[in-house]
């Protein structure tokens, strides 16, 4: 169930309504939006700062929003999110412009936008400077930036990030591990030391710097083998690390194929799957028989 504020909510309980997720309105200490989901060690929390593009200006230029409701949602939740909401690009003269309906004209365009005050009293919020707040917010306070076009894109991105935490585990989530096999196959770097002992330590390809981190181990040989093999593809590194080596592998009967421990899920309740009989009787096909 996604909790909404009872100061912020709006329509946005309809909108979530409508996309088929349950909500409840109530006053959170902390945040606009809150739920719960599975995280990396169990149920987590996870809140929502949202703010409309005026509010988000004034907010940063009082430091209400890092000093305070920031922090408070840091101390309330797992995670956090931070949702501005609105339409702007920047101008010609590196100024915020806001799609925004002009009363005087009386239709939709786009127009400098102004922190507070009268535009002819203060100069317009520059692009620049906003950009350089929210990417300090990322990656130096661990916020989650999101911009969305309006309440309605607002429920929705709420309702996606509900799935996500709800419908698979935290570890269930492996889109950011895979492998993937370019032609010809790489060599870990090894060129013509293969045709002497050598160690096995070295990298083949760079897995990220900084924050962004791929998270595994550089595949060996037998990895990659292993994760083209039918039915094995996310089995393969505990695979590769059974066998240790690529002939073993492909010796390997059908029994010992199936006595593999893939071990326990993260909450310790019960084992992962592993290999079954179809499987195994599948992948020794495809190392023994011509053409497979």
């Amino acid at each position: 169930m996604i909790v909404l504020d009872r100061r912020e909510h709006g329509g946005l309980d309809e909108h979530i309504r409508k996309l088929g997720v349950p909500v409840t309105v109530m006053e959170l200490e902390f945040g606009d939006a809150s739920f719960t989901g599975s995280g990396p060690e169990g149920e987590c929390t996870v809140g929502f700062e949202r703010k409309r593009l005026s509010d988000l200006i004034n907010s940063m230029k009082d430091r209400r929003l890092s000093g305070y409701q920031l922090r408070g949602c840091w101390n309330a939740y797992d995670f956090v999110f931070l949702v501005s909401e609105g339409i702007y690009r920047e101008g010609s003269g590196g100024e915020i412009e806001e799609w925004r309906w002009d009363r005087g004209k009386r239709e939709w365009g786009w127009a400098p936008l102004y922190s507070d005050g009268r535009p002819e009293e203060r100069s317009a919020v520059s692009y620049e400077q906003l950009d350089h707040y929210l990417t300090t917010l990322e990656l130096k306070g661990g916020v989650v930036v999101k911009r969305t076009r309006d309440e309605k894109e607002t429920a929705r991105f709420y309702v996606s990030k509900w799935k996500w935490f709800n419908c698979k585990t935290w570890d269930q989530h492996r889109s950011h591990d895979v492998l993937y096999h370019n032609e010809p196959m790489p060599s870990k770097a090894h060129g013509s030391k293969w045709g002497r002992a050598h160690g096995h330590d070295e990298e083949y390809e760079r897995t990220g710097r900084g924050m962004a981190q791929i998270i595994q181990a550089n595949p060996t040989t037998a990895w990659r083998w292993a994760s083209d093999l039918p039915g094995v593809d996310r089995k393969a590194e505990v695979v590769a690390k059974h066998f240790g080596t690529a002939r073993r592998m492909a010796n390997a009967s059908e029994k010992e194929w199936m006595e593999i421990d893939f071990g326990m899920n993260r909450e310790r309740t019960k084992r992962n799957p592993g290999i079954g009989k179809v499987t195994a009787q599948a992948v020794i096909r495809a190392i023994t028989e011509e053409g497979a």
